[in-house]
């Protein structure tokens, strides 16, 4: 009888084995388990019809891909001109070698900037690689938070705004509906390969969905970000992210060459204690700001994006800009620009930019900037 039942309990014990060798659908454990990174393309514009930077950047990842020993998974949400949109996975096949397998496809006719299609592929892409974290890559064009199709440079039919462009009709999503869209995620990283998306009201809206943010506080280049140098260095078990940050300083700041820019890493976990400064000093200042003599980022007239500690430093006094300088370091771990972007002479750099309320003199801008929840924590009393 003892024989017997200890017969019995080794069974259950090895079929027990058994069952937690295998995931949630009874298939074998992913053989990569460190860390998914998803690049969610909009390339259904000039940048791709015009100049082919999506094939240039998918064939530099591929190629870093192909090129090391990496632990996890690249992932592309591609939506172009011709057809339907598609999750796609980049292969290591053999030294040197990769393949690009088509997942998914979305016939669903749904924007790609939508809410509920940026919710569908998040939810595809845990539930196929169910991985330690995640890591997310925003491609397309773009412009900081201000809201959808609203009029940034003079003299354009039209500008993208937050993020995106699609199609003829330049479908976009606000900062508020993206971060709706992100809600219930949590990346390592937000990488945004975007025009203007470094600004401290678009951080503070996505702060509880990532861990850090990459992006420049003026236009990026179309050429994007050096993906065959910062495609290895996404997937260690630890990034380090100043090194993603130093090689786009390298490729394109570093070169003093007319293809200059700018770069930040933003480390939101400061963001509530910078909040916190910033709503003191902008509530205690009662003074006229001359904003003509603060760092502006964009090439708009009037400007919408101003250097925050520029800002802050003309509206606090030494004492209290030195506690709010110290935050921002923390906040900002690492940032580097050119001496000049396009035709934007940068004397003043922090990496953050933000807006000026009632700078603009445009109604529908100051309208939409009291939706955000930046302004709502420092304006509302």
């Amino acid at each position: 009888m003892k024989q017997r039942l200890s017969l019995l309990v080794s069974s259950v014990l090895i079929a027990c084995l058994l069952t937690a060798c295998h995931n949630k659908n009874d298939e074998p454990a992913l053989p990569h388990d460190n860390r998914t990174v998803l690049v969610y393309m909009l390339a259904d514009n000039n940048l791709a019809t015009t100049y082919n930077y999506d094939r240039d950047n998918i064939r530099a990842m591929s190629e870093a891909l192909a090129e090391n020993d990496i632990n996890g998974r690249l992932v592309i949400y591609y939506a172009g001109a011709q057809d339907s949109p598609s999750l796609q996975e980049i292969k290591h096949a053999g030294k040197g070698q990769y393949t690009i397998e088509t997942i998914k496809k979305y016939d669903n006719g749904k924007p790609t900037t939508s809410v509920s299609a940026i919710q569908e592929v998040l939810r595809d892409v845990t539930d196929l690689y169910d991985t330690r974290s995640y890591g997310l890559i925003l491609w397309s064009h773009a412009t900081g938070w201000l809201p959808q199709n609203r009029l940034y440079t003079r003299g354009r039919n039209y500008a993208p705004s937050s993020f995106g462009r699609e199609g003829d009709e330049g479908f976009t999503i606000d900062i508020d509906s993206l971060q709706q869209a992100l809600k219930g995620n949590y990346f390592d990283f937000i990488l945004f390969d975007a025009c203007l998306m470094g600004s401290v009201e678009v951080a503070y809206e996505l702060r509880n969905t990532c861990r850090y943010i990459i992006a420049s506080p003026t236009e990026t280049l179309g050429s994007g970000f050096p993906y065959r140098s910062i495609t290895p260095l996404l997937f260690e078990d630890e990034i380090d992210y100043v090194q993603v940050c130093k090689c786009y300083y390298d490729t394109y700041i570093a070169q003093g060459t007319l293809e200059t820019g700018t770069i930040a890493l933003i480390n939101t976990a400061s963001l509530d204690r910078l909040a916190a400064l910033c709503k003191e000093s902008i509530n205690q200042y009662e003074g006229d700001i001359a904003t003509e003599s603060i760092q502006y980022y964009d090439r708009t007239t009037p400007h919408v994006f101003y250097d925050i500690d520029d800002y802050m430093r003309h509206i606090s006094d030494g004492e209290r800009h030195a506690v709010f300088a110290e935050c921002l370091a923390d906040a900002v771990p690492y940032k580097a620009a050119s001496a000049t972007f396009i035709n934007i002479p940068i004397k003043y750099y922090s990496g953050l930019s933000c807006y000026i309320v009632g700078s603009c003199n445009d109604m529908l801008i100051e309208e939409y900037y009291t939706k955000l929840e930046w302004y709502n924590y420092i304006y509302k009393k």
